[in-house]
């Protein structure tokens, strides 16, 4: 797979501008779309859509609970099952190599997989995020 296709349509750069967004032009294949949060600013990119967003950060002061046991670790093997519970609710947003971009947790009832939460941008962070 190749730039979005693997890890979905959320691109992040770590310096913001021409030269950044070109770097990133260069990862896409023709046709290829991907959302940024800054507008274009590379001639091959051109701005199809606009969505507000809002991004939700825990603040390190609050202290997070120990996981129970109904809540389990995900991994790349779990990666099929994370695509199609995702595929239910907001389709093309996660892909198979999304997983690789931080930490997911899920819950399983009866072995399937019927919830999941993660990151997919961490502040300071240089990778991509899909």
């Amino acid at each position: 797979m190749h730039g979005a296709d693997a890890h979905g349509p959320i691109e992040r750069c770590r310096r913001r501008g021409a030269a950044a967004q070109g770097q990133l032009h260069s990862l896409l294949a023709a046709g290829e779309s991907v959302w940024i949060a800054d507008p274009p600013h590379h001639a091959g990119l051109q701005l199809e859509q606009e969505l507000d967003c809002v991004q939700m950060v825990l603040p390190s002061e609050v202290p997070v609970p120990a996981p129970g046991a109904a809540i389990v670790a995900l991994s790349g093997a779990d990666a099929p099952e994370m695509v199609a519970l995702t595929k239910v609710a907001f389709p093309g947003f996660f892909r198979a190599a999304t997983y690789k971009m931080g930490t997911y947790v899920g819950v399983r009832v009866d072995g399937q997989l019927v919830a999941m939460a993660g990151e997919r941008l961490r502040p300071g962070s240089n990778r991509r995020s899909g």
